[in-house]
């Protein structure tokens, strides 16, 4: 089983966490159905990673005219894959934290996952 990190920039605690990047990596994971343990991030900035090599492709493509690969757009967010989560009923076997610093993306992903696994 894994535990998942979704973080564009913020390391993984240990080696533990498999280090995802995007919410497109982190869906594939999800639908995989080996994620154990999830710690999710919300503001994940571009698609774009560093070192010009797009996180989700690993296309080396820098630039932003002529990008095939929509790197360098806003990535979704980490509201987005929780929503993703709900709509697709596809979660981790364990309550997903959050580590986001956003607050109200904070607790936006909060309120989803508790309806998930505390409903009331």
């Amino acid at each position: 089983m894994t535990r998942l990190w979704l973080d564009d920039i913020r390391t993984p605690p240990d080696d533990t966490w498999t280090w995802i990047k995007s919410v497109a990596q982190a869906k594939i994971a999800l639908l995989e159905g080996q994620v154990e343990n999830a710690s999710l991030d919300h503001d994940l900035g571009l698609a774009f990673g560093l070192g010009g090599v797009c996180w989700d492709c690993d296309e080396g493509c820098c630039d932003p005219n002529t990008c095939e690969h929509g790197c360098h757009q806003p990535a979704e967010s980490g509201s987005d894959l929780v929503d993703w989560m709900e709509k697709n009923d596809c979660w981790p076997k364990n309550k997903p934290a959050v580590h986001s610093q956003n607050p109200v993306g904070r607790r936006y992903m909060q309120k989803v996952i508790d309806k998930k696994f505390h409903p009331e």
